[in-house]
């Protein structure tokens, strides 16, 4: 479906306004044809099984060192060094909750609170227990955690530089 926005000027404040072009009615089905039946039955049965769903992200900073092992020598990620991360949690529901959230941004303080208390200015290798503290294993950690805690988080991407980034996603 192609959707486009525009910014609407309202009384109160600019809306964000979706247009949709009109939906095309599909041709109908001829009596002697099977494939027409089965074609139009398929394009119902698809915009009935459609879930809608709402997705929310929230982001988290830190700065740490590690040292990957395993790498030639001469790879500057075998040198003892460290970055600004970014961390951040997605959540998703098809439903919003009685207050017109997935989730309230708030209630991811533990998130917050474990990243400042056990990240920042650390040496991951010593805060994961092992010699490869990559992106990828932070982000797995991060879902880990946070999953267990929110079941609606459905990933979790980390930053290491403003152009590199790892996912993770079941």
């Amino acid at each position: 479906m192609d959707a486009r926005r525009s910014w609407h000027d309202g009384s109160a404040a600019n809306l964000l306004v979706w247009h949709h072009p009109p939906r095309e009615e599909p041709v109908p089905a001829k009596a002697d044809t099977g494939t027409s039946i089965r074609m139009l039955m398929a394009a119902e049965m698809n915009d009935t099984e459609r879930k809608p769903m709402f997705t929310i992200t929230k982001q988290f900073a830190f700065s740490a060192s590690h040292q990957l092992s395993g790498l030639d020598e001469d790879h500057p990620c075998a040198r003892l060094h460290g970055h600004n991360y970014i961390v951040e949690v997605e959540l998703k529901g098809a439903k919003l909750d009685a207050r017109g959230f997935v989730r309230d941004y708030r209630e991811l303080g533990p998130l917050k609170r474990l990243i400042d208390d056990e990240f920042d200015h650390r040496h991951l290798n010593e805060v994961l227990g092992h010699d490869h503290p990559t992106a990828e294993q932070l982000a797995l950690f991060f879902y880990d955690w946070a999953h267990d805690r929110w079941p609606e988080v459905s990933a979790v991407r980390v930053s290491e530089t403003p152009k590199t980034w790892a996912e993770y996603r079941p």
